[in-house]
């Protein structure tokens, strides 16, 4: 085996082993030592590798958002359902991703709302690069099938679905995991946040849900308002009604 080999295995092995231990100890309690001997790779090596523990935990972190990337592009769209069905299907297909690999939870959590200090910069690049781009392609092919003239709106809708996305996971989500007595219940519940969401920005805000979303007070809120407006000027509708009629057809 060439030395070169040699050196790619030795690095996969490193970043397996830190993956373990990052799931297990999160970044402060992760060991490097520990890693050393789950991986077989000498001290000596690791450090050929990687000049420290937050260049092992960036390489943990792509390698986590290829694996997702990666998963992301085998969903399969069914046209034969509207545009809400398609969109609430993907986000289906993102939690099984959770399903699958169930002892990663803690590092998606250490990534998105404690990241090491110094590294949240370095860790949004490497989701931009990896999960959210291959995501976006896969948005783009469900949404250019109901609008094919509209470029505008299929790229204002990819950007509508990152954003419930975001704040039914992160902005929402994770701060409340700790109070669900499993994973598959946590994620039942993100599961009818999120349709609920969609649901208003496709369909409209009622009256309810307005209050309840204002009353979290954050700025994102505002946003996704001035948002909905937005979309619905582009899907050319001159109200609610029209406007759910034309997701609808769609």
């Amino acid at each position: 085996m060439q030395s070169k080999e040699k050196s790619e295995i030795s690095r996969e092995l490193i970043i397996n082993a830190a993956m373990e231990e990052f799931c297990a100890c999160g970044f402060q309690g992760a060991s490097v030592r520990r890693i050393c001997k789950a991986s077989g790779v000498t001290n000596g090596r690791l450090f050929h590798h990687f000049k420290d523990k937050n260049e092992i935990f960036l390489a943990v972190a792509e390698q986590y958002f290829r694996t997702l990337a990666a998963y992301m592009e085998q969903f399969q769209p069914d046209f034969s359902k509207n545009l809400e069905e398609n969109s609430v299907a993907l986000f289906a297909h993102w939690q099984n991703f959770w399903r699958l690999y169930p002892n990663t939870d803690k590092l998606f959590i250490q990534i998105r709302i404690n990241p090491p200090q110094g590294l949240q910069r370095e860790l949004l690049a490497v989701r931009r690069r990896t999960f959210v781009r291959s995501l976006k392609m896969v948005l783009h092919d469900i949404f250019a099938f109901f609008y094919p003239e509209d470029i505008e709106q299929q790229a204002f809708l990819v950007g509508v679905w990152l954003s419930v996305l975001d704040y039914t996971i992160v902005g929402i989500g994770l701060q409340k995991i700790d109070l669900y007595d499993s994973m598959e219940e946590w994620l039942r519940s993100q599961a009818s946040m999120f349709q609920k969401i969609l649901t208003a920005f496709l369909y409209g805000w009622t009256a309810k849900a307005l209050r309840s979303f204002a009353a979290t007070g954050r700025r994102i809120f505002r946003t996704w308002i001035r948002s909905f407006n937005r979309i619905a000027i582009l899907s050319g509708a001159k109200n609610l009604t029209q406007h759910k009629s034309i997701i609808l057809r769609a």
